[in-house]
């Protein structure tokens, strides 16, 4: 898993598994901070945030794949 950005109430990241050294599946996912109770979008929570801000700067140097944040859609004929 690799924090790709963030934001005060987004992060976003991919993750990409393993057998041996054959890469078998991969994820790009956009999660958004909700609070339920008020029903919209709120910031993380401070000790959430500095988490990901943490992983965010010691993954800096790994570099980003080609594929993450390209478009997805369901292509139809």
């Amino acid at each position: 898993t690799r924090i790709i950005d963030l934001d005060g109430k987004r992060v976003h990241y991919y993750q990409q598994m393993f057998r041996d050294d054959e890469l078998v599946a991969l994820s790009e996912t956009l999660s958004i901070s909700f609070n339920t109770a008020s029903r919209c979008t709120c910031p993380f929570e401070n000790v959430v945030a500095q988490k990901y801000e943490q992983l965010l700067a010691s993954q800096h140097s790994l570099g980003r794949p080609e594929w993450v944040g390209r478009g997805l859609a369901i292509r139809r004929k």
